[in-house]
């Protein structure tokens, strides 16, 4: 039963990475790709392990390789689109200036 669970959250987000980079990519495209591809991994790490779990027995080494690469690319894009996404609103405010020199 979890394993359907974790296809469906994985399948559940994927619509949002699509939304995110579509929102930031005009701004920061080198930022908005790497979240995307962390997004990406992550996700397709999740599908991997719901696919993959009636075919193993317990927690297998390839189990564990998938949950770490499934949380890191979550988090990871997540994180990448957070970051896009303060610096937007941050220079929309003039709290920060535009472009990639540093104040």
């Amino acid at each position: 039963m979890a394993a359907v669970g974790t296809v469906l959250f994985a399948i559940l987000l994927a619509p949002a990475t699509i939304v995110f980079y579509q929102c930031l990519q005009k701004e920061y495209p080198k930022l908005s790709l790497a979240a995307v591809i962390l997004f990406a991994v992550g996700l397709t790490s999740g599908v991997s392990i719901g696919i993959l779990a009636p075919f193993t027995h317990g927690y297998s080494p390839l189990h564990i390789q998938l949950a770490s690469a499934s949380f890191i690319g979550i988090f990871g894009g997540t994180w990448l689109n957070l970051l896009a996404a303060r610096r937007r609103v941050l220079e929309s405010n003039g709290q920060i200036q535009g472009g990639t020199s540093r104040p």
